[in-house]
């Protein structure tokens, strides 16, 4: 299972594993345990073979932890991100329609999940700022768990602190305006089109490859277990659905509890 680069605009690079960072170029292969940074003026939007769409404005950081999509069984697909910093945009494919569970977005913030979605996150100095197009989305911290639907923007200023809606006309224009403004493809799965050849020598990455400045705050309640409790009320998995998909899925936090997930990542 893999998505690709359907745009790579200005400096975005990859790093899988021990890899030195390298440039990504449109058309690359997306796998699980790659880190994908974009530089200042540039974005990138990435397609996975369920038809996901992820853009990343300038200044951004994504970790892709774990796609397993299986076209038969939808139902035992899931997907896990880490969001570090910058601005973001989430659309829906067939894994968020069908299984919505198996959708899980981990911020310094909050943990987010979905119910057939199109969604903004973009971190700022007053936290995390979202803003749902359609469907809803949960926001799941150690402060408890709040819902918001289509037409709702909402702040977390911190792991510590409920998601809580804002009005529109108290969010400043510029939060959201430079990820709304990247043009992104439907989301309806697709062929992935054919890489050009990339060498590498690990598959997973290491938790010390997040560099210290994109890693996650101390109390940031972190659920990265797709299907965990953060999808609206859904009890806590204490398993995911792993695959031989040839490349090894980020497994090191997926399925495991928050606390020790948490404490990882700030050790790094």
């Amino acid at each position: 299972s893999s998505g690709y680069f359907y745009d790579a605009f200005g400096s975005v690079t990859v790093a899988i594993g021990n890899n030195a960072p390298r440039p990504a170029q449109q058309n690359d292969t997306v796998i699980s345990g790659m880190l994908i940074r974009t530089g200042d003026n540039s974005h990138a939007v990435l397609k996975f073979e369920d038809g996901e769409v992820i853009s990343m404005q300038a200044n951004s950081t994504l970790l892709v932890r774990e796609y397993i999509y299986v076209p038969q069984q939808v139902d035992q697909s899931n997907m896990v991100f880490s969001m570090f910093k910058g601005g973001m945009r989430f659309v829906t494919g067939l894994i968020g329609q069908l299984n919505p569970k198996g959708f899980r977005l981990a911020t310094p913030q909050a943990t987010i999940g979905i119910r057939g979605t199109d969604f903004f996150v973009v971190m700022t100095n007053d936290g995390l700022n979202s803003q749902v197009s359609s469907g809803s989305i949960s926001l799941t911290n150690a402060a408890g768990m709040s819902v918001f639907k289509a037409g709702d923007t909402a702040l977390t200023a911190s792991s510590k602190v409920l998601p809580v809606p804002i009005p529109p006309i108290a969010v400043p224009a510029e939060t959201f305006s430079q990820i709304a403004a990247i043009p992104v493809p439907a989301a309806v799965p697709g062929p992935i089109p054919m890489p050009a050849p990339v060498v590498t020598t690990e598959s997973a990455l290491p938790l010390a490859a997040v560099p210290a400045e994109d890693g996650l705050v101390a109390g940031a309640a972190i659920d990265t277990t797709a299907g965990g409790a953060a999808t609206g009320g859904a009890e806590a998995a204490t398993t995911t659905a792993t695959a031989a998909t040839g490349v090894s899925s980020t497994a090191i936090l997926v399925g495991v509890g928050v606390a020790v997930g948490v404490a990882a990542l700030v050790n790094t």
